[in-house]
């Protein structure tokens, strides 16, 4: 299982990270993805999305429409939309499955995601990549280390790119704590 957002300004970048993401996976290996929206979506775009189901074997889209009012109180930051905090809920949307990845719709997938999906993530709740604007910008990572009061590097991943353990995340309530903290301002 994959899960992303998008939203009707994203479409054309989101099908470009599918298209990527199923040429470069084994063509076996079912992706079942799961595209998070607003019921705003327009049916067009949609369709776009879709139609790749038609191009590719062992490919699935759904969309899962997200009830907007849960983020009533969350406070997006100017390069932040509310459409990314939806990620907070995929425990929930995902009722069924033990863990997902999840994908930003702005990439360009050059490597089979199986090697990603089948890493042990049984005593975490997220696995990700380390963010590679920081290792491009030191003197920006330190101020946002500095600012947020981050410990380490290593412990700081791109939100895009990353392997939710859901059993764990339900098993702890870790949703309920999530949603909790987008009240925050986090720029």
């Amino acid at each position: 299982p994959v899960v992303m957002v998008s939203d009707d300004n994203y479409i054309s970048q989101t099908r470009v990270t599918i298209w990527t993401m199923r040429k470069n996976t084994n063509k076996e290996i079912f992706m079942d993805i799961s595209i998070l929206c607003s019921e705003q979506l327009e049916e067009r775009s949609r369709k776009r999305l879709v139609e790749l189901e038609s191009v590719w074997p062992n490919l699935k889209i759904n969309f899962y429409e997200v009830d907007c009012r849960i983020f009533a109180d969350a406070k997006p930051a100017e390069r932040i939309p509310i459409a990314s905090f939806y990620r907070l809920i995929i425990p929930e949307v995902l009722k069924e499955d033990k863990k997902c990845l999840f994908l930003d719709g702005d990439l360009i997938v050059n490597t089979d995601l199986q090697n990603l999906y089948m890493q042990d993530i049984e005593d975490v709740y997220v696995a990700g990549i380390r963010d590679g604007d920081f290792l491009f910008s030191p003197e920006t990572a330190i101020n946002h280390f500095n600012t947020y009061g981050f410990q380490s590097f290593s412990t700081y991943v791109n939100a895009g790119v990353m392997v939710f353990n859901l059993d764990k995340m339900r098993r702890d309530h870790v949703q309920r704590q999530l949603l909790d903290c987008m009240r925050m301002y986090y720029p």
